[in-house]
This record gives structure tokens, C-alpha cells and sequence, in this order.
């Protein structure tokens, strides 16, 4: 138990692996839930009582696909905010200082 905050920290830095050390500070909590992951995000609405849900996205919106993407636009009760990533795009997340210049 005592190397999860590493592993967390880890497995984090990896998911955020195209951002700079600046925009992966911005996450400040990791969470781990088992299940339905669209369950999971929308019973986490609610307990925060969250205004939007931000959600980073690829693939693609065909018949059997994007299935918890699909679940929380019919479902979720708060402003849902969907990240299409390309990787041709050059957009960067502005933190910081980055944010009032």
C-alpha cells in the first residue's frame, strides 16, 4: 500500500505524457473506481455536484462504439465538455501563468 501514491503518480504522468510538467501539475487528485467507467463518472457528479464534466476523447461514434461517451450524453446532468484529441493538432492547454497572459 505504501507505493500506491507512486504508482499513481506514474501511471498519471504517463496518461499526460504529450503535456508539459506545467499542465500535468494541474491535476491535483487520481481516482480508481471499479465497474460501468460511465457509472462510475456520473455517480462522481454527483457526489462533487460537479457543473461540468470534462472529457478527453478519440475514436469514433459508430454502432458499438464510444459506448460510455454515448451513455453520458444521454445521462449526465451537468455541462459536458468533450476533448477530440488529434495528433496533428498543436492546441495546448494554457495553466498558470499562461492563463492572464
Amino acid at each position: 500500500h505504501h507505493e500506491y501514491p507512486g504508482r499513481l503518480r506514474q501511471m498519471v504522468d504517463r496518461c499526460l505524457g504529450h503535456c508539459t510538467p506545467e499542465e500535468g501539475s494541474c491535476v491535483n487528485q487520481a481516482l480508481i473506481g471499479r465497474g460501468d467507467p460511465a457509472a462510475v463518472l456520473l455517480e462522481q457528479v454527483t457526489l462533487h455536484g460537479s457543473s461540468v464534466l470534462a472529457l478527453g476523447w478519440h475514436g469514433a461514434m459508430s454502432a458499438g462504439h464510444a459506448l460510455v461517451l454515448k451513455r453520458l450524453l444521454e445521462q449526465v446532468e451537468c455541462a459536458l465538455l468533450l476533448v477530440r484529441g488529434s495528433e496533428r493538432s498543436t492546441a495546448r492547454l494554457k495553466v498558470g501563468e499562461e492563463i492572464d497572459g
